[in-house]
């Protein structure tokens, strides 16, 4: 069996998403293992996972080798490939056969390429051509050739959510991209939670921006204007999670509002009516994964993406961020409450959900991939990690 490592970009909301295939993978004889920063390792040893632990600097230094990069995953990519003797270095003590890639961490993939070690990419967004506008717009930092970028344009692209969510017509462009299931991890590992706190006769409402909402300056008011909206709801039960990094301090909060720094969403979800998200790849999967209706207010990054997939296949509706207010929360609440129809679509979505689950493509992909480099084995020689003139 293979040894298979998986990295991330180091956030919650990109390594949850791969839990289930990894555990699927090892099911199946695999040794699977993640590489990490150190903050993260408590948390991805808790799902029984072998980490791969580098230190946080490893990620967020300032030394970009280049041009000032501002955008922070750019910043982080050109940081990456900064430290790619070490990240090379660390990859080929753990004789591993196929490295799976963040499609938001291509400098990785670069620095695997270059140092003549398998891989393939994992995508946990929707947008599929994230990995070469990011490498395009670090030409500068990278000097990474055009043959480079046509090798990693080739190198295959697991899309961790089923065909049927995508628009009708998209265009691939010859690209060799894979739609597997969305690889909901349902027994998943999490904490307890207080419910005592909660009113069970009351309908639930769930809402959270994810793991990286402070990063959006309007969230916390976002929050408090959600606590509004449901104030003069009492007939209805909230759960608020505003993260680990937000004060869960929201002064005068109503009796049917329960605010909380962390939330198991998947049991609040089997619970809940609806959601009101940020659009994250992941929470969708998950509403879906449970056919809860959503109320999806995009902020940044593939979020829109994830907002027009849900208006386009009604599943939900779609707010404005920047012009949210109390009374506009209520009506989109009011708006999926009174229409069975966004119920009925979720429920449809979910058992197509559930039926790619089960026919688990994911694991089936990544295998043929491994046989596809058995056959081609020996690997080519690493290449000079020096990189091309620019």
């Amino acid at each position: 069996m293979a040894a298979i490592v998986i990295v991330m970009l180091p956030e919650e909301g990109h390594i949850v998403p791969t839990f289930k295939l990894a555990k699927s993978l090892r099911a199946r004889g695999h040794r699977v293992s993640y590489l990490v920063p150190q903050h993260l390792e408590r948390y991805v040893s808790a799902q029984d996972f072998e980490c791969l632990s580098v230190s946080d600097d490893f990620w967020r230094t300032d030394a970009t080798g280049g041009a000032p990069v501002t955008d922070p995953v750019e910043r982080m990519n050109a940081v990456i490939y900064g430290n790619r003797r070490e990240l090379v270095a660390l990859l080929r003590e753990t004789a591993l056969d196929l490295l799976v890639v963040d499609s938001y961490i291509p400098t990785v993939a670069l620095a695997a390429l270059e140092g003549g070690i398998h891989i393939t990419f994992i995508n946990v967004a929707f947008d599929t051509h994230r990995p070469f506008a990011l490498l395009d717009s670090l030409r500068q930092t990278t000097r990474a050739g055009d043959a480079a970028l046509a090798a990693l344009a080739r190198v295959p692209q697991i899309v961790t959510y089923p065909r049927e969510f995508e628009f009708a017509q998209v265009l691939n462009e010859g690209r060799p991209l894979y739609h597997v299931e969305a690889s909901v991890d349902a027994g998943r590992n999490e904490p307890p939670f207080p419910w005592e706190k909660t009113d069970p006769a009351k309908p639930l409402i769930y809402c959270t921006l994810g793991s990286q909402c402070h990063l959006f300056p309007q969230s916390r008011q976002f929050f408090a204007t959600v606590i509004e909206a449901l104030r003069s709801r009492p007939d209805l039960q909230l759960i608020l999670s505003v993260g680990k990094n937000l004060s869960a301090d929201f002064g005068d909060v109503p009796p049917n509002v329960l605010v909380v720094n962390w939330a198991p969403q998947l049991d609040i979800l089997r619970r809940a009516f609806a959601m009101i998200t940020h659009g994250g790849i992941g929470t969708l999967k998950d509403c879906i994964f449970f056919a809860v209706p959503m109320i999806v207010f995009p902020m940044m990054r593939d979020q829109p993406m994830s907002g027009a997939r849900v208006v386009y296949h009604g599943l939900g509706v779609r707010g404005d961020m920047k012009r949210v207010t109390a009374e506009g929360v209520r009506s989109l609440i009011e708006k999926v409450e009174r229409n069975p129809a966004y119920a009925e679509r979720a429920r449809a979505m979910s058992e197509r959900f559930r039926a790619a689950e089960d026919e688990g493509r994911g694991v089936k992909i990544v295998e043929k991939i491994l046989g596809v480099l058995e056959r081609r084995r020996p690997a080519r020689p690493p290449a000079d990690l020096t990189p091309s003139a620019a």
